[in-house]
């Protein structure tokens, strides 16, 4: 296959970057859990933030600890050309959230559903796991989720050559601009209700 051959990789190659979290002594557990611990992860990075606080000197973790399963393995790779999935900037986003790849999320129709009955606008500060969605009128332009520090885990494109990647927010506007209004909204997953109606 040619995505195979070494000299498609070397054009295939995209810029990104590495982004990792200092956890010293002094750093507040809470609020790391508060921050790191959404898209429903407190209950597995909580031991491992607690584990690296009792580390004398400190330590540096990378981001892609606290990233749910999908998005963890994503990071850094290319997609499988044989995959029938159309796995575009949509489809990344979604899956972000999940232990396994939901195919669904190539139908814009399913996508928008959930979109509207799962996650919520919200203005303010951005947290980890915000959508963003990049939009000129009523038509989605891009779509990519929120990490920290202006930083975004992003799929530029469903071509089997565009990676999943982490790109400061502002290098990726540039990328999208156009000489046509656009609006970047963003969206956060609404709490998930238990059959007692706690959340």
């Amino acid at each position: 296959m040619l995505l195979d051959r070494p000299e498609a990789k070397e054009l295939c190659r995209v810029q990104t970057l590495l982004m990792k979290l200092k956890v010293t002594p002094q750093s507040d557990l809470q609020t790391l859990l508060d921050y790191w611990g959404g898209c429903g992860n407190a209950d597995r990075v909580k031991p491992l933030l607690e584990s690296v606080i009792r580390v004398r000197e400190g330590a540096e973790l990378n981001v892609s600890f606290f990233m749910p399963p999908v998005p963890r393995l994503n990071l850094y790779t290319y997609p499988n050309p044989a995959s029938q999935a159309g796995q575009d900037c949509v489809f990344s986003a979604f899956n972000f959230f999940l232990d396994q790849p939901d195919n669904r999320f190539t139908d814009p129709e399913y996508a928008n559903n959930v979109l509207q009955s799962d996650f919520e606008p919200v203005r303010g500060e951005k947290k980890f796991g915000d959508l963003l969605l990049l939009q000129q009128g009523d038509r989605a332009v891009h779509m990519c989720v929120y990490i920290a520090a202006d930083i975004v885990y992003t799929k530029n494109g469903g071509h089997p050559c565009q990676p999943w990647i982490l790109m400061k927010l502002g290098d990726l506007m540039v990328q999208y601009e156009s000489d046509k209004p656009q609006q970047l909204r963003v969206f956060r997953k609404k709490p998930v209700s238990s059959p007692s109606g706690k959340t």
